[in-house]
């Protein structure tokens, strides 16, 4: 059986199985009726105790509800279970302490044929229950669902929707899934599967849309004549069709249901948050009336107030539906999470088609979930993470949200921040698929759409912060294209008006007065660079009849979870200590943490534990580290190391060779370039060349000399043979010498043609002489 089947079962939590076609035949004989029977779950036991009684069997209904108890008291091992699922059930309790047991089944089996004779609705519906005959094709279905036992329901010809729909949701529970697979020309109508699938959906949805749970199906559509399409609407989902030989093309179709579920529950446990936490809204006036009550206190709108309260209800809503209450809402939980296993490539197979249109719409959602572009159209007030553009440049207000609220105070209408704090920005067109990087001194954000309507990465620098008065950045607040301007001489608009934090229509007119002060002094003072404490100021206006005019527009705003992100970096570069970070020595003990060591073929690994002592030297910034290694320390676990006469080895590069040994030493490293493991390699010498091997392979040019090479080409013969007497080539299809594993040496290869053999001789490739004819007795 495929994993990939194994996978769908016990991630789609699957307990029924629905055949819909007419290849099943009717079991007839009595102990293979009651071996299948006798190992359903008991929720198919006692649904079919009660039909029983419907077809008029009400004695068979006693004597298989005696038989189902008095098996539910026995335990049976592995054996048995496998000996009852083959049909013996008889031969699986022919113990004596089943004896009582065994008495009622041999009853049974006596009465069963001549009933069933008698009555012809008895064999139909034991096969509704899967005591049946099956084709070839569900041996690896039944594989996996009979061990243990899931619910198996078998129907020859369509059954009727409603009735169906009924007795799946009486064996179901809302977190367990229906596998349905379906005949496309059930009852020799080329579409009837289809057509019931289809219903079937339809039946079950207007349930849910009347608030009532629904049972979870998923459904491929078995077919001679297999037409792949990509999926266009929901339904087209559940009628994926597949070869009956193809087990893991209907694994991936009933895989692609599961997909849709995932998105359908998440719909109706929003659908329902919203509606509970609007119910809320209704019923607890007084709660809303105070929310619009303390946000005009705090400076924000009533709307902000009431829109965070109703996310937040939300929120909760499907916190508590999802995640939190009763055992069978954790079930739910464990349910969706289950059925994301199937979003990957291994399941969703990837189309190649463009969707033009879809792709955009992405762009915008990746671009909808940094960046709010509403705030200007809802007139609200500078904040941290506001973005302004300035020429061509762009700037970032970053700050704390209680220093920008304006609030009514003592000494009129004020706010706790004097200066506004903005971080240089620039627009680079060519963005990536991550939403932020960062470095030291500068963060960069993705999808930022720039005044052109362009997509790309806003690069924002922590260097060069530049400050302004807030009261020029606070007209935007009154402009619903963004711009920083006021009209001197006209009463703020109405329909603004009802937008604005009330403190804020007081607020207007306090700028108004501020401005028009800033223009009597700019009308008598020369030099205005001595009144400015800002990079940018009141006094950097620019006048048009009525209506002044400074140089920022704000574009949009970064929302709060992403400009926390800025401002916790900000703050850290801003919190940077000035130390002294020049070493005072250049060397000193380090530990690498694994040390390598052995013969090609043959390699131990120690971690180190301060056994091996190491030591870095660095004698200038661009230098390689100087790895120093006290041999001495590292005789205890690599013997061979006993060979080298110096007491230290210095690796200066990537690796050092001893000239003496050839042992070599190689530093290893991480994709961040830190030394994580040394590795000493003992060459093998080859006796017959002199050559050393340092590597896991072999060629056979570094084992045989010139002459044996020569004398090979005269005869025209590169073959050699292995332990096993198999005759191999040395040479590959461009004539060229091929490479072998070091360890097939352990039990050497003989070339016949030259009458030698070579073999592993601890550290050496010894060549030896061999007796052909001995050899070919």
């Amino acid at each position: 059986m495929t994993s990939k089947f194994h996978s769908l079962v016990n991630y789609l939590n699957a307990e029924l199985f629905v055949f819909i076609e007419n290849e099943f035949e009717v079991r007839d004989k009595p102990e293979e009726i009651l071996s299948w029977l006798i190992l359903m779950p008991i929720q198919d036991k006692n649904l079919l105790v009660e039909e029983l009684k419907i077809v008029d069997s009400v004695e068979l209904s006693d004597e298989f509800n005696d038989m189902f108890n008095e098996f539910s008291k026995v335990e049976i091992d592995d054996t048995q279970y496998e000996l009852i699922n083959a049909g013996e059930l008889e031969l699986a309790l022919e113990d004596s302490k089943y004896e009582f047991l065994l008495n009622k089944i041999k009853y049974l089996k006596e009465i069963l044929e001549p009933i069933m004779e008698k009555n012809y609705e008895l064999k139909p519906l034991f096969l509704k229950y899967g005591c049946g005959i099956y084709p070839l094709y569900c041996d690896d279905i039944l594989s996996e669902i009979t061990t243990p036992r899931r619910s198996i329901r078998i129907y020859k010809s369509l059954p009727e929707v409603k009735s169906f729909l009924e007795q799946v949701e009486e064996r179901l529970t809302t977190s367990q899934f229906c596998v349905c697979i379906v005949d496309k020309a059930i009852d020799n109508e080329m579409e009837a599967g289809v057509n019931f699938v289809r219903s079937l959906l339809e039946q079950r949805d207007k349930k849910r849309e009347k608030g009532h749970s629904v049972v979870n199906i998923a459904s491929v559509i078995f077919t001679s004549n297999e037409e792949v399409s990509q999926p266009k609407s929901r339904e087209d989902y559940f009628i994926i069709q597949t070869s009956k030989s193809e087990i893991n093309s209907m694994a991936k179709g009933l895989a692609l249901c599961a997909y849709t579920e995932v998105f359908d529950k998440l719909k109706y446990i929003h659908q329902e948050s919203i509606e509970s936490a609007t119910n809320v809204a209704w019923t607890r006036k007084e709660n809303v009336r105070y929310l619009i009550e303390m946000a005009n206190i705090e400076g924000i709108t009533p709307f902000e107030a009431i829109q965070y309260w109703f996310k937040l209800n939300i929120e909760n809503g499907i916190s508590r539906k999802l995640i939190q209450g009763q055992a069978d809402t954790q079930n739910q939980y464990k349910y969706v999470i289950g059925l994301t296993h199937f979003l990957n490539e291994e399941w969703i197979d990837i189309y190649e088609d463009a969707h033009f249109e879809l792709e955009t719409e992405f762009q915008e959602l990746n671009t909808f979930e940094i960046f709010d572009y509403t705030v200007n159209l809802q007139h609200l007030p500078p904040a941290p993470g506001d973005i302004f553009k300035i020429n061509d440049t762009y700037r970032v207000l970053v700050g704390q949200d209680c220093d920008f609220i304006v609030r009514q105070k003592e000494k009129g209408i004020l706010r706790n921040a004097k200066n506004a704090d903005l971080l240089k920005a620039t627009f680079e067109h060519n963005g990536s698929v991550d939403k932020i990087t960062h470095g030291s001194n500068e963060i960069k954000i993705n999808h930022f759409k720039n005044s052109d309507g362009r997509i790309g990465k806003l690069n924002i620098s922590f260097n060069g912060q530049e400050t302004s008065d807030f009261l020029l950045l606070d007209t935007c607040a009154f402009n619903q294209d963004g711009n920083c301007e006021i009209l001197l001489n006209e009463d703020l608009r109405e329909d603004v008006k009802r937008l604005l934090p009330s403190f804020w229509h007081d607020y207007y007119k306090t700028i108004q007065l501020k401005i028009l002060k800033a223009k009597e002094v700019n009308d008598k003072v020369k030099d205005l660079e001595l009144l400015k404490n800002n990079n940018k100021t009141i006094f950097d206006y620019q006048i048009n009849g009525n209506k002044i005019t400074f140089p920022f527009k704000r574009v949009c705003r970064i929302k709060k979870e992403f400009r926390d992100v800025i401002l916790k970096f900000y703050w850290n570069y801003r919190g940077r200590s000035g130390i002294n970070t020049i070493g005072n020595t250049i060397g000193q003990e380090i530990n690498i943490p694994k040390f390598i060591y052995g013969t090609p073929g043959n390699f131990s690994e120690k971690e180190n534990f301060g056994e091996f002592q190491t030591y870095q030297v660095k004698y200038s910034a661009n230098q390689e580290t100087i790895i120093v290694l006290n041999l001495q320390s590292c005789l205890r676990h690599i013997q061979f190391l006993r060979d080298i006469e110096s007491e230290q080895i210095v690796i200066k590069d990537e690796s050092y060779i001893d000239e003496k040994t050839n042992i070599s030493f190689e530093k290893i490293k991480d994709d961040s370039g830190e030394i994580i493991s040394l590795k000493i390699v003992r060459p093998l010498v080859v006796e017959n060349t002199g050559n050393f091997i340092v590597r896991d392979y072999f060629n056979f040019s570094e084992l045989l000399t010139r002459e044996q090479i020569e004398r090979l080409t005269v005869l025209g013969n590169f073959t050699f043979s292995d332990f096993n007497s198999q005759s191999h080539t040395m040479k590959d299809e461009n004539m060229l010498f091929i490479e072998l594993p070091i360890h097939v040496l352990r039990s050497g290869i003989r070339i016949l043609s030259l009458g030698v053999e070579f073999y592993l001789n601890r550290t050496k490739i010894s060549c030896r002489e061999i007796d052909i004819n001995q050899v070919a007795k």
